[in-house]
């Protein structure tokens, strides 16, 4: 097993889809710091809002895109992710679907990693869950718990998120990976994956992406 690893995953096909810039810089002002952003994050944005909403677009609407970029870059950093993509179709004001990937890593109450003990950690259930199938798959980046979630949201009673969810345990390493895309059901009323509208679309869109997951070792 190796510590030294980066992850690699097939880029999301299709207009709209942007990947957001979640490393951490290696270095930023106090000022920086405390509002959670870079300079290259800044400049990041504006040139990307400038690029989507086309020369036409006025400064205000320029400017709160950019934020909206910003804002979901700089949430990705504090969530620690590893690689983030956002779904932005026909310069959507905000996401119509997200793809996280992130890390578990082991510690000293948790020395070894199973996909038991992930199970167990990533399939709890809460007051807002309406749906949850947990089963098991393997992916080439390895064995996999394999999680399609639905619930509510804690600020509105009609907000509702769907996810897929891929906990895997790359034998190569001593740490978990962890793929997460979600989004707000196109239908209130339907069951996500059930049927043959948009929300089993992007399920299994869902699940292609993630066999592209890959971890990538040095030599």
């Amino acid at each position: 097993m190796t510590t030294h690893f980066s992850i690699e995953i097939g880029r999301p096909a299709g207009d709209g889809w942007v990947q957001l810039p979640v490393e951490s810089p290696k270095s930023s002002g106090l000022f920086s710091a405390l509002r959670g952003q870079d300079r290259d994050l800044g400049r990041w944005s504006a040139s990307l809002a400038g690029q989507r909403l086309g020369p036409g677009a006025d400064r205000q609407r320029l400017d709160a895109y950019a934020r909206m970029l910003t804002g979901l870059a700089a949430g990705g950093r504090k969530r620690g992710l590893q690689l983030g993509y956002a779904w932005l179709p026909d310069g959507a004001d905000s996401p119509a679907a997200n793809v996280d990937v992130s890390v578990v890593r082991t510690s000293r109450e948790r020395p070894v990693l199973t996909l038991e003990s992930l199970e167990e950690q990533f399939a709890s259930r809460d007051a807002g869950t309406e749906r949850l199938d947990v089963s098991r798959a393997e992916l080439p980046a390895g064995p996999a718990v394999r999680l399609l979630r639905q619930w509510r949201g804690s600020g509105s009673p009609a907000a509702r998120v769907v996810s897929v969810t891929y906990v895997t345990r790359p034998p190569e390493i001593r740490n978990a990976v962890v793929y997460s895309m979600f989004w707000a059901p196109a239908d209130a009323d339907a069951d996500a994956g059930d049927g043959n509208g948009a929300d089993a679309e992007l399920t299994e869109y869902a699940d292609r992406l993630a066999a592209t997951l890959r971890i990538l070792t040095a030599p």
